[in-house]
């Protein structure tokens, strides 16, 4: 019993994380798209938000 309700766990943290990674990854192309468009604003808001990305790729 103990292992299904662990394997019930696992099952939906791994959910979680799913989800977790199509919002990022969702954010990143919309952060391209912005990016293309302004090219000119590098190292300003869009550099902010591209670190904080890569801080967060780091800890995954």
């Amino acid at each position: 019993m103990e292992q299904i309700k662990q394997d019930h766990d696992n099952k939906i943290r791994k959910r979680r994380v799913g989800k977790e990674q199509k919002r990022c990854n969702k954010e990143r192309r919309n952060g391209a798209q912005q990016a293309r468009l302004s090219q000119q604003d590098q190292g300003g808001e869009l550099g902010k938000r591209r670190a904080k990305w890569q801080g967060e790729a780091a800890m995954s």
